[in-house]
C-alpha cells in the first residue's frame, strides 16, 4: 500500500500590504510547528522517500525542514512552479480517492 501526506505550510508571517503572498515566510511558530512535524514524520513507516512542494517561501521553507529530518530517506524533493491552492487540493483528494492504493493524510501545520 502507499501513503500520501498531503502537508500545508506551517504558520507564516501575518500579510503586510504592499507585498506579495507568495513571499510571506514561515512565523517563529510556524517553524516551531514544521520542526514537530519533520520530527514526527521522520518515524513513519513506510518511509517517506519524495517531497513535492510549490514554490511559495513558507512552503519551501516547510519542505527544507522535513527534508532534513528525512535526510536519509528521501530520493526525490521537487519544486512546482505554481501555487496549490485549496481548490487544487480539494480536486486531488477527489481523484485519489477512487484509488484504493492510497493511505491518504492531510495535515496543517
Amino acid at each position: 500500500m502507499k501513503f500520501l501526506y498531503l502537508i500545508r505550510h506551517a504558520k507564516a508571517e501575518p500579510f503586510i500590504e504592499g507585498t506579495e503572498d507568495h513571499d510571506r515566510k514561515l512565523s517563529n511558530k510556524g517553524i516551531q510547528r514544521a520542526n514537530n512535524l519533520a520530527s514526527w514524520l521522520s518515524k513513519k513507516t513506510p518511509i517517506i522517500q519524495e517531497l513535492h512542494f510549490s514554490s511559495s517561501i513558507r512552503t519551501i521553507q516547510t519542505a527544507d525542514i522535513v527534508s532534513k529530518a528525512l535526510s536519509d530517506n528521501l530520493l526525490k524533493s521537487i519544486s512546482f512552479n505554481f501555487i496549490i491552492n485549496r481548490q487544487i487540493i480539494k480536486n486531488m483528494i477527489f481523484i485519489l480517492a477512487s484509488f484504493s492504493v492510497f493511505y491518504l493524510h492531510f495535515f496543517s501545520v
